[in-house]
């Protein structure tokens, strides 16, 4: 047999092939993936059934995930999961189960023993005896003790197409499993325009929400007591003590291990404040509710850690005004800036 008809046998087999390949940025495309299975495969039999794969890739933690789910026509799919720290052996992996799953075994339908091929091909008896008395070359028994590894690992869900991925499930089957993540997280952060005290210092704590590229969270911070002087009335003195709780929702357009997430932000905020070295002292408490949007850069360190670096820009919808009551009038101390801004850095940590 030519080598230009096993080539187009092996092009033949691979164009009819239903292959759904759904990957982060960094993995090969699925052109490259089909053409790694096409490098594998023998000239197949004539009139064979199609064959449906769906392969998914995951980023758990530092590593990578695949999820792949082989059928062929009248059976069962066979799943796999396998993981590794760089994609490309993924697709490598790819390609090899699934050549090996599209070639045609011979030796099953003429076992000495009798034995009928199953549902995917191989003989359900005598296999192992007619390996020995029939050795492989050392390019065959290598994918066979891959195989053979993938098949101990734990199985997992038939992953559907990507275009299916927002749909329910299908009839008679369960609903779609999403791949939620959880992540607590520490910042300090800095106020510019919303706080007497510019710049303000504080503490953030976190809880992450993460559903595939949606990003949603919640927060509190807290500014500690702290004591500021104002340009419209030098005399008198704010101390002033402030909380900020705040909503968070986002869609990742970056991803691992550098990370890029644009987000809406939603902020209530409350302030005790009160004056000194003045003739008549006056305490008050301000709240506002204010919006913005922002974004975060992340970057993933080892395990579940990341490093995250905020900057947000907020509008108060009515602008925070601190005054003090004297015998000529009310005299305003500060009125917080149209347009505030805030930056944070810290850490979170994402739990898989």
């Amino acid at each position: 047999m030519s080598v230009s008809e096993v080539a187009s046998g092996q092009k033949s087999a691979v164009s009819e092939l239903s292959f759904d390949w759904t990957a982060p940025a960094a993995c090969p495309e699925r052109g490259d993936v089909l053409a790694r299975i096409a490098n594998r495969l023998q000239l197949p039999e004539r009139g064979g059934p199609q064959w449906h794969v769906e392969a998914r890739v995951l980023t758990k933690r530092s590593q990578y995930e695949l999820e792949l789910s082989v059928r062929r026509d009248g059976s069962e799919p066979r799943m796999r999961s396998l993981r590794a720290s760089d994609c490309g052996a993924l697709a490598d992996a790819t390609a090899v189960l699934v050549a090996l799953a599209l070639e045609p075994q011979p030796y099953a339908a003429t076992a000495p023993d009798g034995s009928v091929p199953d549902a995917d091909g191989t003989a359900v008896e005598g296999t192992a005896d007619i390996r020995a008395r029939s050795p492989e070359p050392k390019e065959a028994r290598a994918p066979d003790v891959l195989e053979r590894k993938a098949a101990a690992a734990p199985k997992t869900p038939p992953v559907r197409a990507a275009a299916e991925a927002d749909q329910p499930a299908a009839e008679g089957g369960g609903t779609q499993s999403w791949p939620v993540r959880v992540g607590l997280g520490a910042s300090l952060r800095v106020n510019f325009g919303m706080l007497p005290q510019s710049p303000g210092f504080g503490g953030v704590a976190q809880i992450q929400l993460r559903l595939r590229r949606l990003r949603a969270a919640a927060g509190v911070s807290l500014f500690p007591r702290a004591e500021s002087t104002s340009a419209k009335y030098p005399a008198a003195r704010m101390r002033t003590q402030a909380w900020l709780g705040e909503g968070l929702l986002g869609v990742a357009v970056v991803e691992q291990p550098l990370s890029l997430v644009p987000y809406a932000v939603v902020e209530y905020g409350s302030v005790t404040a009160d004056t000194r070295r003045i003739a008549v002292p006056d305490a008050q408490e301000i709240r506002w509710t204010a919006v913005g949007v922002g974004a975060q850069i992340g970057y993933r360190l080892i395990g579940g850690f990341e490093f995250c670096l905020d900057v947000t820009g907020l509008t108060p919808l009515s602008r925070p005004r601190w005054w003090v009551r004297t015998d000529q009038g009310d005299l305003t101390l500060f009125e917080a800036a149209t347009v505030a801004v805030s930056t944070s850095a810290g850490f979170v940590y994402v739990f898989e």
